[in-house]
This record gives structure tokens, C-alpha cells and sequence, in this order.
């Protein structure tokens, strides 16, 4: 089977018309599977808050889609070394 992954933010704001427009898509044959675009670089104080609330927005979306038969997943787009400033 041939996949073809669909790089998408994981942004929060009007989450119902995302979902929707990403089953349409799959349904629709625009793409296999929509991969969540996390980076993380450590920020904040402690440096964990922001992975955790990416993997929160994640697994939001992961529950919504799953009724639909949408498989997800997560493209790890930077971490430690990868272009990004640390900031404390």
C-alpha cells in the first residue's frame, strides 16, 4: 500500500472544522493520513509543560478521528539540535 502523509499543524483553534476537513480529505483519497507537526525544542520552566500539551492536543485529535477510521500520527519536526534557539 502506498501512504502519502499530509504534514498538519496541530493548532487547536476551531478544532471541530479541522477534523472535519481532515476525515473529507482522507475520505476524498487527498491523502492516507494527516501527521501532527510537533517541535520540540525545550522551552519554558519546567521544559516538559510544552510537550505535554502538544501530546494533549494530540491525543484529542487522535480520539475524534479514530470513530472515522482516520489513522494519525506524529512527525517530530525538531528537537534538541535542529536549528531551533533553547531559551530558558
Amino acid at each position: 500500500m502506498l501512504y502519502n502523509f499530509s504534514v498538519t499543524p496541530i493548532a487547536t483553534d476551531h478544532f471541530e472544522e479541522r477534523v472535519s476537513a481532515i476525515v473529507d480529505d482522507v475520505r476524498r483519497r487527498v491523502y492516507t493520513m494527516p501527521l501532527f507537526c510537533m517541535t520540540l525544542t525545550p522551552e519554558g520552566d519546567p521544559v516538559w509543560d510544552k510537550a505535554s500539551a502538544l501530546a494533549e492536543a494530540y491525543a484529542r485529535y487522535r480520539e475524534r478521528l479514530q470513530p472515522s477510521g482516520v489513522p494519525s500520527g506524529i512527525l517530530v519536526q525538531a528537537s534538541l539540535g535542529h536549528g531551533y534557539t533553547v531559551t530558558p
